[in-house]
This record gives structure tokens, C-alpha cells and sequence, in this order.
């Protein structure tokens, strides 16, 4: 049977690089917010858990090779005014990371 993740705020910030050696779409979890999929980040041979649909988004489209990366997860602001956790390249400087 596999580990429960850990949670990922419990060992990392936003802005800590860290080396992403895989990524998969966790299953629909209820939280206070209503029912959602974490992202599920595989960092030193752990799985950790991460909510944040765009993630989730960025994990749906991951490529076969683009990991293992030198990552870290930031706030982006959105056109909305929101923003939005996502994975970007450990070099991100604020730039649209896509």
C-alpha cells in the first residue's frame, strides 16, 4: 500500500527551489473549500500533496522528459486580479511563465 503524502507547506515555502522527479493528479479530496484533486509532487524519493488548480493544470499537461527540473512554486498574478500557484523553472524571475 502506498504512503500518504505528506503535506508540502509542512517542508517547503514558496520560492524554495527544489527538484521535481515526478507529478500526478491526486484524487478528489472534500476540504473546506469543496471537493478537490491535490497535485502530487514526487521531491527525494517522497510523494507530497499541493492544492491549487493551476497545479493540477500544469500537471495534466506535463510531457514525457520534461522531469526531472530544478522547480520552485510561486504566486502569479492572474488578468483577474487573483492568483494562482504554479510550478515554474528554479531561474523564474516573474516573466509569464508561459
Amino acid at each position: 500500500m502506498l504512503d500518504k503524502p505528506e503535506i508540502w507547506a509542512d517542508h517547503f515555502k514558496e520560492g524554495e527551489v527544489f527538484t521535481l522527479e515526478a507529478a500526478r493528479v491526486g484524487p478528489v479530496i472534500n476540504t473546506d473549500y469543496g471537493p478537490s484533486n491535490p497535485g502530487l509532487l514526487k521531491i527525494e524519493g517522497k510523494w507530497y500533496s499541493l492544492f491549487g488548480q493551476g497545479i493540477v493544470n500544469q500537471i495534466d499537461r506535463l510531457e514525457r522528459g520534461e522531469l526531472p527540473a530544478a522547480v520552485k512554486v510561486v504566486r502569479v498574478p492572474t488578468k483577474s486580479g487573483q492568483e494562482v500557484k504554479l510550478i515554474v523553472p528554479e531561474d523564474y524571475k516573474g516573466d509569464i511563465p508561459f
